[in-house]
């Protein structure tokens, strides 16, 4: 029962971390529309791009993490 508990937990936690680097995704392809659009300047957008990245990468780095969690 508990090992059951525990890999539901990890699946569920490896969907809520892909959903959030999906919308990670989006963020950037607003931002890369909002350029195009000439709403906002490559200047403007440098350091969302940084966050934008970094984030990507954590998360990553988070549904690695839980995948190679062992009983």
């Amino acid at each position: 029962m508990l090992k059951e508990v525990h890999e539901k937990s990890q699946v569920e936690k490896n969907r809520f971390y892909e959903i959030a680097r999906g919308s990670v995704i989006e963020i950037d392809a607003a931002f890369e529309i909002a350029y195009q659009l000439e709403y906002a300047s490559l200047e403007q957008l440098q350091l969302a791009g940084e966050k934008i990245i970094g984030t990507f990468k954590l998360l990553s780095g988070m549904i690695s993490q839980n995948n190679n969690i062992k009983d």
